[in-house]
């Protein structure tokens, strides 16, 4: 099983990601399809919080400390300013996701139990998945 404090990253990460994309969708943006975008990343990120309470059966905070190989959530999203345009949010939102699925990743290499293995492989997936979704916004 993945360390106390690694699962507590993780658990942090999902949050932050979900309340950055809440946020994003509240934000006055010309285009529709971004505020579907960010409704959907916001769910998604809260469900990937609820299958890690679930799997590992936590109720409450758990305290985060400074995790070697966290992703650095959300650095990417933090750094953002109010006015950040349209392609700086949409940029900082893939590398968040991807980061996250990395050290997904890494959870992953270093787990020996096949039901954890197959909770973070999971993860990992849907992380690259948001990437690419958003992505696709970009060029579209």
């Amino acid at each position: 099983m993945i360390p106390l404090d690694l699962l507590a990253t993780a658990l942090d990460h999902e949050r932050k990601s979900r309340d950055f994309y809440q946020a994003q969708g509240k934000r006055a943006w010309e285009v529709e399809a971004l505020y579907d975008l960010f409704a959907f990343l916001a769910e998604e990120e809260a469900r990937h919080e609820r299958w890690l309470r679930d799997f590992y059966q936590i109720e409450g905070a758990l305290e985060v400390s400074p995790a070697v190989g966290a992703p650095p959530v959300p650095d990417a999203l933090k750094s953002l300013t109010p006015e950040a345009t349209r392609d700086e949010v949409l940029a900082a939102a893939v590398t968040s996701e991807r980061e996250a699925a990395a050290f997904y990743e890494r959870l992953l290499d270093r787990s020996g139990d096949q039901k954890e293995r197959q909770l973070l492989k999971t993860l990992v997936e849907a992380e690259e998945a948001h990437a690419r979704k958003i992505e696709r916004l970009m060029i579209g």
